[in-house]
């Protein structure tokens, strides 16, 4: 039933929530290792918001896809951490608290990059809509939205439902590309 919110969504909503929290606490070894738990609890979270609003997510549906991008992320951010020996643009200050599992925790960390950017796709193609949107105004009741035609759309601010839409025109010819709408 994709109505539900995985229950993996919300381990991962108390995964932030704890995060925060121990950035008052400072409960270790939690404090130190809140990157990648809260970014894990982000990719939770948001892999269930998807499940919900679409019927189908990365991990609920395509599970061995996720799990590559975990390791392919890792594998291109390291590409990145050796690209930087020799040019020393940046580093990471605080590590040497990890002792023997520094390489480990910022594989764990590193391994987030490509879930939480693509969950983040995924979420984002949840949302649609009816045109393409190239400018957007309000009138105080509705948004005002072009789509690169001469059609401006008048959309309810609540739900995004059209409520109407006019052709503009110059003299009876169409005005195209409308765009950088202000009313």
């Amino acid at each position: 039933n994709h109505s539900m919110f995985k229950k993996y969504g919300i381990l991962g909503i108390i995964l932030v929530l704890l995060v925060e929290l121990n950035f008052f606490f400072q409960v270790q070894p939690f404090a130190d290792w809140y990157f990648p738990i809260i970014w894990y609890g982000y990719i939770l979270t948001i892999d269930a918001l998807v499940y919900k609003l679409r019927g189908n997510s990365l991990i609920s549906n395509r599970f061995a896809q996720f799990l590559g991008m975990v390791l392919l992320s890792a594998i291109f951010w390291w590409i990145f951490e050796f690209m930087n020996i020799p040019l020393q643009n940046w580093e990471y200050i605080g590590t040497e608290r990890f002792g023997n599992y520094a390489m480990f925790f910022e594989t764990l960390a590193f391994s987030t990059v490509l879930p939480a950017l693509f969950e983040t796709i995924e979420l984002l193609k949840t949302f649609r809509y009816p045109t393409e949107g190239w400018g957007i105004t309000h009138d105080g009741k509705r948004l005002i939205m072009s789509d690169g035609t001469n059609v401006l759309h008048f959309l309810d601010p609540d739900t995004l439902t059209e409520m109407g839409s006019i052709d503009v025109r110059d003299k009876n010819i169409p005005v195209e590309r409308l765009n950088e709408l202000e009313y």
